[in-house]
């Protein structure tokens, strides 16, 4: 026979059937009484009633009775407690290959700015020897103002030989070929 109470203790405490066993559940505190109910190793039951060496119980499911007290614990057997472990050491594990994942592609995408800013060194001393060679070609520097009074020289000159050669043809077309 089960036991079926309706009210909860407000100071109910739960433990667990110890590991690898299967506990009888009894009608009455009796060992000499059949079970009525196996209940096996990390089932949770509630403690309802404490008599010498046996516990009234509930379990999640509502199935009431006796268990002597020896076979639970206040503490989670290994069994749940190696579950638990193994579900966390999944979920690490799934992390860390995430992480390590990152990892990698944080490590490629230093690796690719490093050798980015690299390239930005060489292009940089490229750029200014590309301007120092600029300079140096252009009539700009430190004596520039020579070049630029030879041109307009070379300049004046070729004008006034080209106008006296201008001026030379017009006089000859004139005179019919003499020249003066």
């Amino acid at each position: 026979m089960v036991y079926v109470v309706t009210a909860v203790a407000a100071d109910t405490e739960i433990q667990y059937v110890g590991d690898t066993l299967h506990v009888g559940v009894r009608a009455t505190p009796d060992h000499t009484q059949p079970s009525v109910a196996v209940l096996v190793t990390g089932t949770p039951v509630e403690v309802l009633e404490k008599q010498q060496d046996y516990l009234r119980v509930r379990t999640r499911s509502g199935l009431e009775g006796w268990v002597k007290s020896s076979y639970l614990s206040r503490s989670k057997p290994a069994k749940i407690l190696v579950e638990g472990l193994r579900k966390d050491n999944k979920t690490l594990l799934a992390k860390l290959k995430q992480l390590r994942a990152g990892n990698a592609v944080a490590q490629d995408s230093d690796m690719a700015i490093r050798a980015m800013q690299a390239n930005e060194e060489l292009l940089t001393e490229e750029i200014l020897d590309l301007h120092q060679q600029v300079k140096d070609r252009t009539i700009s520097g430190k004596y520039g103002w020579i070049y630029w009074f030879m041109a307009l020289f070379v300049a004046v000159v070729l004008g006034f030989v080209t106008g006296l050669l201008w001026c030379r043809t017009r006089i000859r077309k004139k005179l019919g070929g003499m020249t003066i």
